[in-house]
């Protein structure tokens, strides 16, 4: 799997995920999980206080994934 990040902001306050996958073979195993946090734990160790993710509602999969980790929609 991988996860792609970078940061945003004046003083690179904002973690933004954008984009992380698995192989389908790999799903379902806690390996999203483990990569989201280890961002949110890289991110955090760098003063970042506010992590992003753009998911699509149609992408369901993904959606209810990022929901599970406790993100909010924002619109």
């Amino acid at each position: 799997g991988f996860i792609i990040i970078h940061f945003e902001g004046e003083k690179n306050e904002l973690g933004i995920i954008n984009g992380l996958a698995v192989l389908p073979k790999f799903q379902n195993k806690g390996l999203g999980t483990i990569l989201a946090m280890a961002a949110w734990n890289y991110f955090k160790e760098r003063g970042v206080n506010e992590l992003r993710c753009e998911v699509h509602k149609d992408n369901k999969i993904t959606y209810l994934f990022i929901k599970s980790l406790g993100f909010e929609e924002v619109r």
